[in-house]
């Protein structure tokens, strides 16, 4: 057996023959690039041409498996892969050539005895200095030195050959997984859903490192406290076990992706030495800091070289900027809402919009006011949408108040402010409305406003005629008829109790706006009480009906007398003003209690104006020049003293026909029903 130099030259029986253009042919077929698996089978057949082989094999180890196999040969009929002996064998394990030119040199690799050769040779092919295969050819006739050195240049050929296929393979293989890791990294960065995003990083670490398992935890970075976490393929228990180690908090310190290769003698991954695979540690980074932290469990056959770690930062670094955006838009969210939130449960109408003066929150009120959707109308732009236009300037100018009157779908008025939202550095990030209805201030106003006139004119009037009296009584020099005495000190008389009459209602009005008016209840006959004040009405207008209608003879109850007939008062007082045919009072009792109704022919009033005559100050007609007088306080101090006394009034009218207003009270009150 014998191992040539490997720069023996050719030796010149070749040169001479047309053997070495073959040679040349050969090379030049390698350096055009052709197939490698063409190439491969090329040069075994000149090989086999070359030296009178009767088989030439290339033989190449399975790592996978640990053993070599024959992936090419060329052969005469009746010669098989298994008669090569464990000459490959050994060449892959020596990595030394061999050259057999005798049957007793070969019989060393056939142990079985059977050797169906004369010859045989046997070089190495290499992967840079890894010895990869075997090149073998065997033959019947002897086989010396001149066919050793081609088989020795064969096999260099072919040593070139595997090299270029697998950095072929290689390159295939980078370019898929850059391709791979390009489609995921737009899959990542579009997902902003935090659970659904970390489901998908397991998705693509499977997919990229041939993952059989894993799980991916998110961690508050101050305090390192478990967030959010999702396991796949692998006990619960076990990375419970792992992420309760005191030194897991070290890891989630680390900043660059790491291989686990021995569990077993690892404090923090130790636990998972029972799957039986090997962690692949990925930092999740955000914004310089650790968010989280994703293990990737691959089988050992599958662990990263060194020259996948590349690939494994890059896609640390895509999952870390996917988290962060992620958990930026939760916390965008988490804001959105929680402002959402606060916007409606306030009662005012509230518009936010942003820097590039888009609606970005809307509350309810708002919405309704302005026929707005909170949804649709959910980044589309101010202008255009909002009226009266002066609402939508202040909006867009950010600054400055105005009142405003919308007059959908009622019209109300309202005092809006905006301000301009910025960020720390100052900048502008959007603007804030806020409306504040002064509806009821207005209207409280107009009312203020109204009855100063009401007073003026109510005061102005029997001032006028008592002064006016009182002057033509004082003349000395006057000759007044007796007659004409008389009258005079009877309008006086009348236009003094009209004074009194407004200043006690007014009076009256105060008190009862500082406190719950008084009732001192008694037993007595509603019946009778009606008849005597009737009476008194009457002789108050003797030359107008007031008819009283009352079935019962007598009727026991339990009030206080003197609200009833001062709410009679009222609305027979009212009554009188806007009708000049008579007035009927009736009495009747209804299910435990009494109604009382007072009604008059006159002009009627229309529906939309009776919700306003039980206010304060409330009258159809309130200007200083309406045909009836009256300060408003009237039906207002019934509404008081009917609710006293836990009953209701209410009107019902006919324009041109008269109205009726009516108020219930229960025949019965007690101290226990919260009277006094």
């Amino acid at each position: 057996m014998k191992t040539p130099a490997q720069d023996t030259p050719l030796a010149p029986d070749l040169r001479a023959s047309g053997q070495y253009e073959r040679i040349i042919r050969s090379s030049r077929a390698l350096a055009s690039g052709s197939d490698p698996s063409t190439l491969v089978q090329s040069v075994l057949t000149d090989l086999f041409e070359l030296v009178g082989a009767d088989i030439a094999q290339l033989w190449i180890a399975d790592a996978a498996e640990g053993v070599i196999k024959p992936v090419a040969q060329q052969s005469k009929a009746g010669f098989t892969e298994n008669d090569a002996g464990n000459l490959p064998g050994r060449i892959l394990a020596t990595g030394q050539s061999v050259l057999a030119n005798s049957p007793d040199l070969l019989s060393p690799f056939f142990p079985q005895g059977r050797i169906p050769y004369q010859s045989g040779i046997g070089v190495p092919i290499q992967d840079g200095r890894n010895v990869i295969g075997a090149l073998v050819t065997f033959a019947q006739n002897p086989l010396g030195p001149s066919e050793f050195q081609l088989a020795t240049l064969f096999g260099d050929q072919l040593s070139i050959i595997m090299r270029f296929e697998t950095i072929s393979l290689e390159l295939e293989r980078r370019e898929r997984e850059i391709a791979l890791f390009a489609e995921t990294s737009r899959e990542l960065s579009g997902e902003l859903k935090i659970s659904a995003l970390m489901d998908r990083i397991l998705d693509v670490a499977g997919t990229l490192f041939n993952a059989r398992g894993g799980f991916i935890s998110l961690f508050e970075v101050d305090t390192g406290t478990l967030q959010l976490g999702m396991f796949r393929s692998i006990n619960r228990e076990i990375v419970k076990d792992v992420m309760e180690r005191d030194a897991f908090r070290s890891v989630l310190k680390e900043v660059a992706p790491r291989v686990v290769a021995d569990t077993s003698s690892d404090i923090v991954f130790e636990p998972l030495t029972q799957t039986g695979l090997i962690p692949i540690v990925v930092p999740l980074r955000a914004d310089g800091v650790n968010a989280g932290l994703l293990v990737s469990l691959v089988d050992r056959s599958d662990m990263p070289i060194a020259a996948d770690l590349p690939l494994i930062t890059s896609f640390a670094h895509q999952a870390g900027l996917a988290v962060g955006n992620a958990l930026l838009y939760q916390e965008i969210e988490d804001q959105r809402t929680e402002l959402s939130s606060i916007i409606h449960s306030i009662r005012n109408p509230i518009m936010v919009i942003d820097e590039d003066d888009k609606f970005i929150a809307i509350n309810g009120t708002a919405q309704e006011l302005f026929s707005l959707s909170g949804t649709f109308d959910f980044g589309t732009p101010v202008r255009g949408r909002l009226r009266p236009k002066e609402l939508e300037d202040l909006l867009l100018e950010g600054k400055g108040v105005v009142d405003v009157t919308v007059t959908r779908p009622d019209p109300r008025h309202f005092r809006a402010k905006a301000v301009v939202l910025r960020g720390e550095s100052g900048e502008v990030r959007g603007k804030v409305l806020v409306m504040d209805d002064i509806t009821e201030q207005r209207e409280l106003e107009q009312l203020k406003a109204d009855f100063v006139a009401v007073i003026g004119h109510e005061l102005r009037t029997p001032l006028t005629l008592i002064k006016g009296f009182t002057r033509t009584l004082m003349r000395k020099d006057a000759k007044i008829p007796e007659a004409r005495k008389e009258e005079a000190l009877e309008t006086i008389d009348v236009q003094t109790h009209r004074l009194e009459r407004l200043i006690e209602d007014l009076l009256f009005v105060s008190s009862i706006e500082q406190q719950r008016p008084p009732l001192y209840l008694e037993q007595f006959d509603l019946a009778e009480a009606l008849r005597d004040a009737v009476d008194k009405l009457r002789s108050t207008a003797p030359d107008r009906g007031i008819v009283l209608d009352c079935a019962y003879g007598r009727l026991g109850v339990c009030l206080d007398r003197s609200k009833i007939e001062q709410i009679l008062g009222h609305l027979v007082d009212n009554a009188l003003k806007y009708s000049e045919d008579q007035v009927e009072i009736r009495l009747i009792v209804k299910d435990d209690e009494v109604h009382i109704s007072v009604t008059d022919h006159g002009v009627g009033i229309y529906s939309g104006d009776i919700p306003r005559l039980f206010q304060k100050f409330g009258q159809i007609d309130s200007t200083s020049t309406r045909s009836h007088g009256g300060t408003g306080l009237g039906l207002y101090i019934c509404k008081r003293l009917v609710e006293v006394h836990q009953g209701h009034i209410w009107c019902e009218s006919q324009l041109g026909r008269g109205s009726t207003f009516t108020f219930s009270l229960p025949m019965n009150l007690s101290d226990e029903q919260g009277v006094q």
